[in-house]
């Protein structure tokens, strides 16, 4: 595998998290509240199916203080 392929995986990996941090911070402004967990976050439509794992099939998750993170990190 070369280095532009092991900087795409990570970009990916980062662009979920990312994505799914900033969807956190909208269901907290629209709720009050932090989600509490990816599952709440996509029954209320902030993400869709797809969005739910990171490209290379890690689990996001979200922490009971809305700390995101992939099974990667």
């Amino acid at each position: 595998m070369n280095d532009r392929a092991i900087d795409l995986k990570e970009d990916e990996l980062c662009f979920i998290v990312k994505m799914v941090e900033a969807q956190v911070q909208s269901f907290e402004m629209d709720n009050q509240r932090l989600p509490s967990d990816m599952t709440e976050l996509h029954t209320a439509g902030y993400l869709e199916e797809n969005q739910l794992t990171c490209p290379n099939g890690d689990t996001v998750t979200i922490s009971s203080t809305g700390v995101v993170a992939s099974n990667n990190e």
